[in-house]
């Protein structure tokens, strides 16, 4: 873009030549023409002019903070779980926030797609970084937007200009297509057979069950080949809780959080689904003779007999009332036996 502006001085006036480059700034070119005093005058007016819109053009070409220069990786999981990072200046140094101060305080970040916006989870921030967890999202490609202080930042400030993106794909989505073994005392080994995309453990790789981090030994880890994204992961949690869990893990990004098949869903007795469930060891029962009016003493032996707080224990119908329980020892008094009423009519 070529402007010429006639500036006075000394009888004389200048050419400028503006030249724009693609970084978005301005080099200039003066060549001395000569005297024109007439043309000077006609010119002031126009000078000043071009003067002003040059100086708001070069403000705006410096691309004033906070700003949003790129966001990566692009793509992430639909479950959710991916590590997403925004760089750029003037953002927010810190997410915390005191107790009763302007609610708008800190830097958001939200998704939107066609229809609705969603608000990603801040795990870092600093002045020229932050770095989100993308959401469980359906597939589509979501429009990110960041606001720091409650001011939303103009689209002229977001990736040069361009529409910053993060598109959610399930061809990213790691996923657990088979849980082994469905049924196991606690401190069992776990294998998982799925997409992984990875073969290392830890660095890049973390299990959760029941949505929360476990502590995991890891007794294996591969791809079924080199160039294949299907593998396995075999783990032991160290905890000994006893029940039904759910199972996921994350892999670094894009990849993010696992997408459990629904073939490897079981329902429990509390019409609660699960993929894995560990249980008590019970190696012996010893008891009394005891009328049906109850009182009687049951003794049960075994191993991760104390780790759930609804322990139920009957015998037939009739229930035994728990009176001292540790991880590996029980004892329950039998309730009266309520006798079966006989049946007024014989089938046959």
């Amino acid at each position: 873009m070529g402007v010429c502006l006639y500036v006075s001085g000394g009888g004389s006036y200048v050419f400028i030549k503006l030249l724009t480059v693609s970084t978005g700034y301005l080099l200039f070119s003066k060549t001395c023409v000569g005297s024109d005093t007439k043309m000077i005058t006609r010119r002031k007016l126009t000078c000043l002019a071009y003067l002003v819109g040059l100086f708001v053009y070069l403000s705006d070409g410096q691309r004033s903070c906070p700003a949003v220069n790129y966001i990566t990786p692009s793509e992430a999981s639909t479950e959710g779980g991916s590590a997403i990072m925004i760089f750029g200046c003037g953002f927010e140094q810190s997410a915390f926030v005191l107790p009763g101060s302007n609610s708008n305080t800190g830097n958001r970040v939200l998704l939107q797609n066609a229809w609705q916006t969603y608000r990603a989870e801040l795990i870092e921030e600093g002045g020229s970084m932050i770095k989100f967890s993308s959401p469980k999202l359906p597939e589509d490609t979501y429009t990110v937007m960041v606001t720091v202080s409650g001011i939303l930042i103009p689209n002229a400030r977001m990736c040069y200009g361009y529409t910053c993106t993060l598109t959610i794909k399930s061809s990213v989505t790691p996923t657990i297509e088979k849980v082994s073994p469905i049924y196991a005392p606690p401190g069992s080994v776990i294998g998982l057979n799925g997409t992984i995309f990875t073969s290392r453990f830890s660095s890049n790789l973390d299990v959760f069950t029941v949505g929360r981090p476990q502590s995991i030994i890891s007794y294996g880890i591969g791809l079924l080949s080199p160039t294949s994204d299907k593998g396995y992961i075999m783990c032991k949690r160290s905890v000994s809780y006893t029940g039904s869990v759910n199972i996921s893990f994350i892999v670094d990004a894009p990849y993010g959080r696992s997408k459990t098949l629904e073939s490897v869903y079981r329902v429990d007795r509390n019409e609660k689904t699960f993929m894995h469930q560990s249980y008590s060891v019970i190696s012996n029962v010893t008891s009394i003779q005891t009328s049906s009016f109850g009182g009687g003493s049951i003794e049960i032996t075994g191993e991760y007999l104390n780790s759930q707080n609804d322990i139920e224990i009957s015998v037939g119908y009739t229930k035994c009332s728990p009176t001292l329980v540790n991880s590996t020892y029980i004892n329950c008094i039998l309730d009266q036996i309520e006798q079966t009423p006989k049946p007024k009519f014989y089938p046959g």
